[in-house]
């Protein structure tokens, strides 16, 4: 026979016998891995919906603090560290006394004045955006803080701005009052109706206007009730026990006569 030619020999009974117990041994190793593979995929997503539902369950039960609160549902003020609130009632009556009422006189006025007469506050330029305001008008520049207190735009607070604009209105209101002081006993007029008359005029309505655009905006939907009193006038009379929760105007006080950085 050709030297080249393939012989074929058959394999012996050991050897034929082999072949089927090494498949059936990778098959089940295999087939163990596969289940551990489902195993751990299931136990990660069990464990996933589990730490998820307990996250859940913690933020729904949190409530949020008022110093979360604050700087969510109002613009920044570098003041929010000097917020805190209080639950109260406003006084009731129509004609409730009050020191800030009625005819003025020189006490009545610094009251009035130490209200609202404050310098202004340093804001860091990072915080400008978080305001709208990154750049002047044309034509003008911010006046800027001292370094000492931070080198930033100065600001005054608007809440000040706003007693400032309801005293101006007050002192219109007597402006008669003032005449009638100033011609008999040389008193000084007030600030509000110093300058020209147009300047006065233009004062009194910015702050009308300004007041309008406040109330509107911060658009206070609390009720207060209707008493029936058949003695009153109407038959009726309005509640103004509002129900408020007010921040501590004195503690904001406080905090903007240590924050002052222009007089």
């Amino acid at each position: 026979m050709d030297k080249f030619s393939t012989k074929y020999s058959e394999l012996d009974d050991s050897e034929s016998q082999d072949e089927p117990f090494l498949s059936g041994s990778r098959g089940k190793r295999f087939e163990l891995k596969s289940s551990v593979y489902i195993w751990v995929l299931w136990g990660t997503q069990i464990a996933f919906f589990c730490v998820s539902l307990i996250l859940l369950l913690v933020a729904k039960r949190h409530k949020p603090t008022e110093a979360e609160c604050t700087p969510i549902l109002h613009s920044y003020s570098p003041a929010f560290e000097a917020i805190e609130y209080y639950e109260t009632n406003f006084p009731r009556d129509f004609g409730e006394p009050s020191p800030y009422r009625g005819t003025p006189s020189i006490e009545k006025d610094n009251i009035w004045q130490d209200l609202w007469d404050y310098g202004a506050i340093n804001v860091s330029k990072e915080k400008q955006a978080e305001l709208n305001h990154t750049t002047p008008r044309e034509g003008t520049t911010w006046r800027y803080t001292d370094e000492k207190f931070g080198g930033g735009p100065a600001a005054l607070i608007w809440g000040f701005h706003q007693i400032h604009c309801i005293d101006v209105l007050r002192m219109a209101s007597y402006r008669d009052h003032y005449q009638k002081r100033h011609n008999e006993f040389g008193e000084d007029m007030p600030f509000v109706f110093e300058g020209p008359e147009y300047l006065v005029r233009i004062h009194i309505d910015h702050c009308i206007e300004m007041l309008r655009i406040d109330a509107m905006c911060k658009a206070d939907m609390t009720p207060f009730f209707i008493e029936m009193e058949p003695t009153a006038p109407l038959g009726y009379r309005a509640d103004f026990s509002v129900h408020q929760k007010c921040r501590n105007y004195e503690k904001l006080q406080q905090w903007t006569l240590d924050h002052t950085a222009i007089f």
